[in-house]
């Protein structure tokens, strides 16, 4: 599984991406919907959680 980061100022231009044990984003998922109070919910997964739990498979060299 991939995530992908790109520039505000470019939003077609990717920065960087990581990739993610499917089983790691389960599991962060489940603990998400864990919490919803709503049956209709959202998960999303923050540049630092991605961070730290991923590896980087591309970094754009300009990334500075």
């Amino acid at each position: 599984m991939f995530f992908a980061v790109f520039y505000s100022s470019n939003q077609t231009k990717v920065k960087v991406i990581y990739e993610l044990e499917p089983n790691v984003v389960l599991i962060e998922t489940e603990r998400q919907l864990s919490r919803s109070r709503n049956a209709i919910s959202h998960v999303g997964f923050s540049e630092d959680w991605v961070r730290t739990n991923g590896k980087v498979v591309f970094s754009d060299s300009n990334a500075g």
